[in-house]
């Protein structure tokens, strides 16, 4: 095999785990809205990405959906909000958030705070890893 050979074949898993990382360095756009005031902030989630009212830039770094339930007065509520805070890897946890114990998921993509689960990008990771390995076995023989 020649260099450029050798050279092409370490170069595409290279350029997604780069790729991957360059994402992590853009702001993203992220949803800005509370269930407490907008029902359609809610589990079933229904704001479009072109609603510039629930939509803020993320200038500080990842974009986060909580969701928590509200026993006060004898009412049990859900609530769910959705904003963006300091840079956090991806991932959920438990945290207290205005007084109400959540489960937190943090993603860093764009609008990645739309869905019932935060986006996680170790699928491509995981994909990149992969093919490294099979296209690097490709070439042993």
């Amino acid at each position: 095999m020649t260099n450029i050979g050798k050279t092409a074949h370490v170069s595409l898993p290279l350029f997604l785990i780069l790729l991957l990382g360059v994402h992590h360095c853009v702001a993203p756009n992220c949803f800005y809205c509370s269930s407490k005031d907008n029902d359609k902030c809610g589990d079933y989630f229904r704001i479009a990405m072109s609603d510039k009212l629930h939509v803020t830039y993320c200038d500080v770094g990842s974009c986060i959906k909580r969701r928590g339930v509200d026993d006060n007065n004898s009412v049990r509520r859900v609530e769910i909000t959705r904003s963006c805070v300091a840079y956090r890897q991806e991932g959920c946890r438990k945290e207290t958030y205005n007084g109400i114990d959540t489960i937190s998921c943090t993603c860093n993509s764009e609008f990645c705070n739309s869905s019932t689960r935060a986006h996680s990008q170790m699928f491509l990771l995981f994909f990149s890893f992969i093919c490294f390995i099979l296209l690097r076995g490709s070439y042993i023989f």
